[in-house]
């Protein structure tokens, strides 16, 4: 559905207790799709708006995005990237 995930992390940010989690994906399978993704993400009150940013590589064709989570919201954002199957790795 959202094309060739090209990385996705999960870690803990243990000093603000925060959770980061990166979705990078290869821009020329999924475009608008993934942004949708996010959007669920801040439609749901998982993440603020200041608590993402974008990044992109163009000459490799990567874009993705850094979403800091709260840890307690981190179970429902877990299930939504299972939703999307986007693949998390501790």
């Amino acid at each position: 559905m959202v094309g060739r995930i090209v990385e996705s992390i999960c870690t803990l940010l243990s000093r603000n207790k925060k959770v980061q989690l990166k979705i990078k994906y290869d821009s020329r399978e999924t475009l608008k799709i993934t942004d949708s993704i996010i959007m669920k993400f801040l439609s749901r009150g998982l993440v603020n708006i200041g608590d993402f940013k974008e990044v992109q590589h163009e000459e490799y064709h990567i874009h993705g995005y850094i979403l800091n989570v709260n840890k307690a919201n981190l179970e429902e954002c877990l299930k939504l990237c299972r939703k999307f199957n986007l693949q998390i790795e501790a």
